[in-house]
């Protein structure tokens, strides 16, 4: 399953269906957020568009970074319009 900062949680762990610890959570640090200053803020907007407590494993999206348009959360292209 793919979730991208989604509104509601993404998981229902109701009783009777799947448990958190059956799971093996993954999630990535987007590419414009390779500011140390950005990581821990995306972790938690992530985790909480996740609906969960904990990840079990937080990927760096890629080695390099791209420049983040501050204002939308998103990676700006060098021709200055804004890609998601």
């Amino acid at each position: 399953m793919k979730c991208h900062f989604a509104q509601e949680p993404y998981f229902d762990f109701s009783p009777g269906k799947v448990k958190r610890e059956e799971l093996f959570v993954v999630t990535k640090l987007p590419m414009f957020a390779m500011q140390p200053r950005d990581v821990l803020p995306f972790f938690e907007k992530s985790r909480k568009a996740l609906g969960l407590d904990y990840v079990d494993l937080y990927l760096i999206h890629s080695p390099v970074g791209v420049r983040r348009d501050e204002e939308r959360d998103e990676m700006k292209l060098n021709n200055g319009k804004v890609k998601k």
